[in-house]
């Protein structure tokens, strides 16, 4: 149960979005350029060279699932929340592939009767490297657009040592100890201008680690996200959203640990902006379904998340017409 990339908190993206709202430019949408995000979305959109932002992502638990699937609130005088801070950088060598990096580090606080705790670490280093298999073609606009990337995770943050689980991050774990390996892919499509439905899925396994003071091993994870995005304008969009991420048992000393396979479904809202002068904007908040069946071993939280962010044109590139990329970060 460790955090996995990080998102993003602030609260003046609703200013802008609000503002920009007003735009009367229309509402075409590119395939590229994306609405709310997943895992392995793109940091620059396919006209731009690079681009540089800095998000935050705020988690609070609501309760916890056992291994029969039934929640349980958090006691009213029992509190868990953490916020962590990320730096991404995204470069496109050449405009189908871009290269990312993203790093950073988070405080946490929990208090409880008798108890009262504040830690601080830094997250995991990710790198990542994503391939526009589909390219946009701004002629063909219902065309679906089709990607895939290649992350390493690399073992820099702080773990918890309360549970071996890995997938589900419980809150006050900023590292997941070991090295990870992800594959991932996604498919958007636009329809009738303004609307893109979309689909992605992830899935990853992990090397063995000895970072609880033993040898451990976490089990492989999966995840996949759904949704649809309605383009309001050429600067702002909306989008709906639900994930299902799945792992499997994770071992001690060499042996299974008993009911650590994890479980959750979560539902979220998402509005990002990409301004002309190269300024981009998300905010989304998140919640995992605080209901019996929603989830299985794990811990349910409520999450906002906030990105700011610059891109810079690449004027060799030809510019997508219209839309939005994905800067909302992940928000396990």
């Amino acid at each position: 149960m460790n955090v996995f990339a990080r998102g993003s908190l602030e609260v003046v993206a609703w200013l802008g979005a609000a503002t920009m709202l007003s735009l009367p430019a229309p509402a075409r949408a590119c395939g590229t350029c994306r609405g709310a995000s997943d895992t392995g979305s793109a940091f620059t959109a396919p006209d731009e060279r690079w681009s540089l932002s800095l998000g935050s992502l705020a988690r609070y638990e609501t309760g916890t699932w056992d291994a029969t699937g039934r929640f349980h609130a958090e006691p009213s005088r029992v509190s868990a929340w953490d916020v962590t801070g990320q730096l991404a950088l995204g470069v496109r060598i050449v405009r189908p592939i871009e290269l990312a990096v993203m790093a950073g580090a988070g405080v946490a606080r929990l208090s409880a009767p008798g108890l009262e705790s504040v830690t601080t670490g830094l997250t995991d280093l990710t790198l990542r490297t994503r391939v526009d298999v589909l390219a946009d073609d701004p002629s063909q606009p219902s065309r679906p657009a089709v990607g895939t990337w290649f992350t390493v995770r690399a073992p820099m943050g702080s773990v918890g040592t309360a549970t071996p689980g890995g997938g589900t991050a419980a809150v006050g774990a900023f590292g997941l100890g070991a090295w990870e390996v992800a594959v991932g892919g996604d498919v958007r499509r636009t329809f009738a201008e303004r609307w893109q439905p979309f689909l992605a899925v992830e899935g990853a396994v992990r090397a063995p680690d000895r970072s609880l003071g033993v040898p451990r091993a976490l089990g492989p994870r999966m995840g996949i996200r759904t949704g649809i995005t309605w383009f309001a304008s050429d600067v702002v969009a909306f989008s709906a959203l639900a994930d299902l991420a799945l792992e499997g048992d994770a071992a001690l000393g060499g042996e299974n640990v008993p009911n650590s396979w994890q479980q959750r479904v979560g539902v979220g809202l998402a509005a990002t902006a990409r301004v002309p002068n190269g300024l981009r904007f998300s905010l989304a908040t998140w919640a995992d379904v605080p209901v019996d069946a929603m989830g299985r071993n794990g811990s349910a939280t409520l999450r906002l998340a906030f990105a700011i962010g610059y891109a810079s044109p690449e004027p060799a590139w030809r510019a997508c017409p219209a839309g939005h990329h994905g800067m909302t970060m992940a928000m396990r």
